[in-house]
């Protein structure tokens, strides 16, 4: 009788092409960028906001949140994996994720450098004119970071 109402679930390759690999162009083909013809409907983005009753009612303006902050910093920073000694890249591994109930990425190297001088003026203006939004939230910085704030203010 288990065997009759047991759901054979899909596997990442059943859905996807190189499900492994970075592949961002794989979501021009569809929504879900699963594999052309494979039915991607009852995939959902948005399980870290609940389910059912319990669902975030604020579930719309965060994803548009998120969505809006990555476009803003894939549009200031170019973003590109660390370099090693002998000037290769480090790519991160993406299969390392930190066990518990709330999962995230190991940490990891890469290099970020702004994409234009205008773009870097653009946002050092900015920074400057958020300073009091920012100081409400600035308890707890790592030395490194109250030193590098106090220097970036002092520019001013």
């Amino acid at each position: 009788m288990l065997e009759s109402i047991q759901r054979e679930y899909p596997t990442p390759t059943d859905l996807f092409d190189d499900p492994q690999n970075f592949i961002p162009e794989r979501f021009l083909l569809s929504e879900n960028g699963t594999k052309p013809g494979v039915d991607g409907s009852d995939l959902r983005h948005n399980l870290p906001f609940g389910v059912g009753h319990r669902i975030c009612p604020g579930i719309h303006l965060a994803q548009h949140s998120i969505n809006f902050n990555a476009v803003n910093l894939i549009w200031a920073f170019q973003f590109s994996p660390d370099i090693d000694a002998s000037g290769n890249p480090i790519p991160p591994d993406t299969s390392a994720y930190q066990r518990g109930m709330f999962t995230a990425p190991e940490p990891f190297r890469c290099t970020i450098k702004p994409r234009s001088k205008e773009r870097a003026d653009i946002i050092e203006h900015e920074f400057f004119e958020a300073t009091d939004t920012f100081k409400k939230f600035e308890h707890g910085l790592s030395a490194e970071d109250r030193e590098f704030v106090h220097k970036s203010r002092a520019q001013e």
